[in-house]
């Protein structure tokens, strides 16, 4: 059932970091930056081949752990490769300890939970937030949506202040200006001249 999956897939995500702790004979936060440098050299890759199949790591690699890596997710049978590892599972790891036990208990898909944990850094409202999820049985995306617009709450979008807005109009006054009869066009130029001198007055 969901629930045996969703607690299948975080403890193979911690069988997946310790086995490969092992074969790398590395600490396991070496192993985590190790899968997020692959990740981000394979990104790399894919901008400059469009539209090609991902080839093995050893073909353009830079990495000396990257064909072990690939090599271990070729040997163990798990429903994902090292790309959809880092990806989807990884995350697992940094979230917060309330999902964490969500997940563990089979109250919370993973993929919701790795949603939930960008919402806030407080716990109480990653748990407030989880627990409307759960009791809702909302989907991901509603619960994309749910932390989208608890975080758009939460920092609210400031106004541009008066500075910023005139700022933004300075293209259409000098297009007005340019529009003037020639006696207002010296007496804007001479506002112009005074703005500059205030610039380069706060300069000094």
């Amino acid at each position: 059932n969901s629930a045996s999956e969703a607690l299948s897939i975080y403890e193979n995500t911690l069988g997946m970091r310790d086995i490969l702790r092992r074969n790398l004979n590395l600490p396991p936060e070496a192993v985590v930056k190790i899968l997020y440098r692959m990740e981000a050299e394979l990104r790399a890759w894919r901008r400059g081949n469009p539209g090609q199949a991902n080839p093995p790591v050893a073909s353009y690699s830079q990495i000396p752990e990257a064909r072990a890596v690939e090599e271990v997710f070729d040997r163990i049978t798990i429903s994902t490769n090292w790309q959809g590892f880092v990806k989807n599972w990884l995350p697992l790891l940094n979230i917060q300890p309330v999902l964490q036990q969500a997940i563990t208990q089979g109250k919370l898909a993973p993929s919701k939970a790795i949603v939930l944990n960008r919402a806030s850094d407080r716990p109480e409202d990653v748990a407030r937030l989880m627990e409307q999820v759960i009791a809702q049985k909302l989907s991901l995306e509603q619960a994309r949506q749910l932390v989208d617009e608890f975080k758009g709450k939460a920092n609210p979008k400031q106004p541009p202040s008066p500075l910023e807005q005139r700022a933004s109009q300075i293209s259409t006054t000098i297009r007005a200006v340019k529009r003037l009869p020639p006696q207002d066009q010296k007496e804007a130029l001479e506002l112009f001249d005074r703005l500059e001198e205030i610039l380069r007055r706060g300069k000094r």
